[in-house]
């Protein structure tokens, strides 16, 4: 996200979540070296976001919104895709998320892409509660090179080698 896209990022926000972050959130939030904000454009114009904190084990989903136009044309479902890439780049083995109780849209969005709720997060909104959600990411693991043709790993065919 660069900074150039704060604007559109905070129109989407407003017009996504009643508790809508400042500016000044905003910037403290992107201001952490593991936090990073990614665009979703159409033709040029900044139609969405995602928010992502990396730890160790994990991709944290910090916020995704959807300008209300582009809502229910897969915008979201693009970014969840990527998140997931970069869960895999990244060798993380799950993501999480919070989302609002009330907010069926966007729960019915995640279990449809995979993600379960496992937890119930009292008083995460302030007045309001959240499900916590995850999905399992399996991490890209990268072989060592073997003959061209042959996986590192077992025949060329797929059958696993036989000892000698």
């Amino acid at each position: 996200m660069r900074p150039e896209d704060r604007a559109a990022v905070l129109r989407i926000e407003a017009a996504s979540f009643p508790d809508a972050w400042t500016p000044e959130q905003l910037e403290r939030c992107l201001a952490s070296p593991r936090v990073a904000g990614h665009v979703l454009e159409r033709a040029g114009a900044c139609v969405g976001f995602f928010i992502v904190e990396h730890t160790s084990q994990r991709l944290h989903l910090v916020s995704l919104a959807v300008a209300p136009a582009e809502r229910r044309t897969g915008v979201a479902t693009r970014a969840l895709r990527s998140l997931e890439a970069i869960a895999r780049t990244h060798a993380r083995a799950r993501i999480e998320l919070e989302v609002h109780e009330t907010n069926l849209a966007a729960q019915l969005l995640y279990r449809k892409n995979g993600y379960r709720a496992v937890e119930v997060v009292r008083g995460y909104y302030g007045d309001e509660d959240a499900y916590r959600m995850i999905k399992a990411v399996r991490p890209l693991v990268l072989r060592p090179p073997g003959k061209p043709g042959v996986p590192a790993h077992g025949h060329p065919d797929g059958r696993p080698r036989r000892a000698r």
